[in-house]
């Protein structure tokens, strides 16, 4: 969900800059941003959305970074979503610190299945698949070592006008960690105002061989400032091998095409 690099910052990643929250039903816009579980939502027919933001952190051990990331989302076929990403991976330390080191941008493509709509006690839910691989390498021969595959299964509730939860279970598989990677994240999310959301959440990351685990939490708000245009501030903190690291998250996220 985050790309670490050194300061960096390109015009086409400030027009496109945007985040936002997931809505309580599949709506014409609905954001999977910002936060580490990802809603369950997929986008309507007919739309285009981005969606990216910046992340500052003090990464121990290298320069400050200020990192751009921009995913473009667009529905297919009945119940499926295309999603396309600039500068992406998942929440945790090990993977973020070995991009870093080899100065990789992550680039990925990923398709999200709706499952499940919201009935009394089934949850809303959906799986996704994303690939992801540095761009840097995309020109030369395909190098299984850096190719990660990324699934997850997304289950959201409303447990009432105001409160509602999602949470996310998954699996990574790369060549790093041939034992397979778990993933889990778990948000709740409070409407305290139709402009305005809070939320907080837990999440982590284990080895299936249990050599490593890696736990974080974030907190933010979220601010509708316009129909279909939301900016979000949220604050991360990993802990892996007895360390935190920070990171201060904006964004704004936006509809940027709408077709019959």
């Amino acid at each position: 969900m985050i790309r670490l690099k050194k300061l960096r910052i390109n015009l086409f990643s400030l027009l496109l800059s945007v985040c936002g929250i997931v809505k309580a039903q599949d709506s014409i816009v609905a954001f999977d941003r910002p936060g580490i579980a990802d809603g369950p939502y997929i986008v309507g027919k007919g739309i285009i959305q981005a969606e990216s933001g910046f992340v500052y952190s003090d990464f121990i051990g290298h320069e400050n970074a200020l990192v751009p990331t921009i995913m473009l989302r667009k529905s297919f076929l009945k119940g499926n979503e295309l999603r396309l990403i600039y500068n992406y991976e998942p929440q945790f330390i090990r993977i973020i610190d070995y991009h870093l080191q080899n100065n990789f941008d992550p680039v990925a493509i990923g398709i999200k299945k709706k499952l499940l709509h919201e009935k009394k006690a089934i949850p809303e839910a959906s799986f996704i698949v994303n690939v992801f691989y540095p761009v840097q390498k995309i020109s030369r021969e395909v190098s299984m070592k850096e190719l990660n595959v990324e699934s997850s299964f997304q289950f959201h509730d409303n447990l009432n006008k105001h409160i509602s939860i999602n949470y996310n279970a998954g699996l990574l598989l790369n060549r790093n960690d041939k034992a397979g990677i778990l993933s889990y994240s778990f948000c709740m999310n409070w409407n305290a105002h139709h402009l305005v959301s809070f939320f907080g959440e837990g999440f982590g990351y284990a080895a299936l061989n249990g050599s490593w685990r890696e736990y974080g939490f974030d907190a933010g708000l979220v601010i509708e400032i316009k129909k279909h245009y939301q900016i979000d501030f949220s604050f991360i903190v990993n802990q892996f091998e007895r360390k935190a690291y920070q990171w201060l998250n904006i964004g704004f996220s936006a509809l940027i095409i709408r077709t019959k």
